[in-house]
C-alpha cells in the first residue's frame, strides 16, 4: 500500500487489509462489534463504601487520562477509534 492513511498497516499482507475476507472473518468481526455494543449497558462505576480509597481512584483516573492524552498526541485518534486504548 501507499501508507498514506495508516502506514503501520503496510506491514500486513494486502489480502488481510483489503480482502477478500473469508466468511469466518466477517462473522467474527460482526460478532465482536455486536459484543462490544451490547456490553456497554453492563458497565458500572465501582461502588465505594468508604472514603479511604477515593484518593487512589483519583490517582488512577488521572494516570489513565494522561495515558490517553499521550496516546492521542502521539498517534492521533486512531487507537481510540479502534477501541485499542
Amino acid at each position: 500500500g501507499n501508507g498514506l492513511v495508516f502506514p503501520s498497516f503496510d506491514a500486513f499482507p494486502e489480502e488481510l487489509r483489503i480482502g477478500p475476507w473469508s466468511l469466518a472473518a466477517k462473522v467474527f468481526l460482526t460478532a465482536l462489534v455486536v459484543l462490544v455494543i451490547f456490553s456497554v449497558p453492563m458497565l458500572e462505576m465501582p461502588k465505594i463504601e468508604s472514603t479511604e480509597h477515593k484518593p487512589l481512584y483519583a490517582a488512577v483516573s488521572i494516570y489513565m487520562l494522561l495515558v490517553q492524552a499521550h496516546t492521542v498526541y502521539k498517534y492521533k485518534g486512531w487507537p481510540l477509534v479502534t477501541y485499542t486504548c
